[in-house]
């Protein structure tokens, strides 16, 4: 008889622990394509978390993307303090996702994020990493700043 688990969870196209820790280790070295792969794989596991807590009525549906694209940049700007010997991708997903919804259930729903400040944010940490310059000491004209603390 076949095990629940293994019935309900299928590994086909979905990406293990070892292929996160990659593209993790990849976009700390400021590789735009592995940000690209990682976001991609990421949002349909934040939709689904933030969709249960719109479903469980602690979240308003109207915020579903922007609690996403919260999620997003927390998991960029804290990519340095993922720790894969500490706990598997998806434990510390999961930890940037309560905590962004630790905050939008305290009242700070911040400003609406979109894809375009998502990208902005990413380049300038780019160039400020290509520069030698700490991203953190450009936040003042970042679009982003608020969220300086996501992770």
């Amino acid at each position: 008889m076949q095990s629940y688990r293994s019935v309900c969870l299928s590994d086909v196209g979905r990406l293990g622990n070892e292929d996160f820790i990659v593209l993790m280790a990849d976009m700390s070295r400021s590789e735009w394509d592995s940000a690209q792969r990682l976001f991609q794989a990421i949002a349909p596991l934040l939709i689904a978390f933030y969709g249960g807590q719109v479903q469980a009525g602690w979240a308003e549906v109207d915020d579903l993307d922007m609690l996403v694209l919260q999620a997003l940049v927390a998991v960029y700007r804290g990519r340095a303090s993922y720790a894969p010997e500490r706990q598997p991708f998806r434990a510390w997903l999961l930890d940037v996702a309560r905590s962004g919804m630790r905050r939008y259930r305290a009242g700070h729903r911040g400003h609406q994020l979109t894809l375009g400040a998502v990208v902005r944010e990413v380049h300038m940490a780019e160039v400020c990493e290509a520069e030698g310059v700490d991203p953190a000491a450009h936040r003042d004209t970042n679009p982003l700043k608020r969220f300086a603390g996501a992770v």
